[in-house]
């Protein structure tokens, strides 16, 4: 597990004329970015790792200076870049807690024993997270991320325990 990655974030630009990065995060918790040391990246052409100078936050982006890239020039060609971090470095969550990526590909199962589908993604809304159960001819139902809905996560046998409250598959 410690060689697991994740991708975390995409490069979007260039914030000011310092040279700095603007970095969309793929997570809600931004603050957890201010931790990461360093980032690894890979696209068609190129691989590597980019090591953090500096790292903070600014609205609803993350503004970071790397090492060895003081200029717009230099950080020009890393728009486009997928950032990835090991899932070793994650902060530690709850026992009632899972990243997304822990969750996805878990088999989903009414309370009433029927398989409902595979677990393909988990949305961010706002108000709740929405989970995406695709079915075996493919057929996709949003689940809410509400207790009255999502009643179970077993994580060692992969699998979500869910109450289908009227309307919600038809």
């Amino acid at each position: 597990m410690d060689n697991e990655k994740i991708e975390i974030g995409e490069i979007i630009g260039v914030f000011g004329i310092k040279g700095e990065a603007k970095i969309y995060p793929l997570t809600n918790e931004k603050e957890m970015f201010l931790t990461f040391k360093e980032f690894q990246y890979q696209d068609k052409h190129q691989e590597g790792i980019l090591l953090v100078e500096r790292i903070r936050l600014h609205k609803n982006i993350i503004v970071c200076k790397f090492k060895d890239k003081g200029t717009i020039e230099s950080v020009l060609p890393l728009k486009g870049l997928k950032l990835w971090v090991p899932t070793s470095v994650l902060p530690n969550l709850d026992n009632d807690e899972h990243y997304v990526y822990e969750l996805v590909g878990a088999s989903v199962w009414t309370d009433d024993g029927m398989e409902l589908g595979q677990l393909c993604d988990v949305m961010n809304t706002g108000a709740y997270d929405v989970y995406v159960v695709k079915d075996y001819e493919n057929k996709e139902y949003l689940l809410p991320g509400i207790p009255e809905v999502i009643l179970e996560k077993n994580m060692e046998e992969k699998k979500l325990v869910v109450h289908l409250l009227p309307g919600l598959v038809d």
